[in-house]
């Protein structure tokens, strides 16, 4: 997570229009504080309050109508008090995949304006992939 941090810092400063969509402060981002927890858990930092409240998911208020509610519940406190002790090395394994295409998702939403929505969904695809990839290409690799 560290790591996609840092990338998407480093694009927000080459370009400063996409700064509402990348930044850790982005409507797209569910938790701020759960993502700043895990990038300064994989950086050796210390939490804040609000980071430490986001990690610990044993102080969530869980409903009993949820069917994997009842589930977790079931497999006992053992279980959950192991999956807590291992949680910060395994904070630096969890893949920024599910961040990554959150953003390209949001990219879509901007780019796909009305005027656009005509478009043939093989021309959409060849245009996110340029716009995506767009550090890997110059005009003169299309012509």
């Amino acid at each position: 997570m560290s790591e996609v941090r840092l990338l998407f810092d480093s694009v927000v400063a080459d370009y400063p229009i996409m700064g509402g969509h990348l930044k850790s402060t982005a409507k797209i981002v569910y938790s701020p504080a759960f993502e700043n927890g895990l990038v300064k858990i994989c950086d050796g930092e210390k939490l804040s309050a609000a980071e430490t409240a986001a990690r610990d998911w044993s102080q969530r208020k869980e409903r009993q109508d949820i069917y994997a509610a009842q589930i977790i519940q079931q497999g006992g406190v053992k279980r959950r008090q192991m999956e807590r002790a291992a949680y910060s090395p395994l904070a630096a394994l969890v893949p920024p995949t599910l961040n990554t295409c959150e953003r390209l998702f949001s990219e879509c939403k901007m780019i796909l304006t009305p005027q656009r929505s005509c478009m043939l969904p093989a021309h959409f695809e060849m245009l996110m992939f340029l716009r995506a990839n767009k550090d890997m290409w110059d005009v003169t690799s299309l012509a």
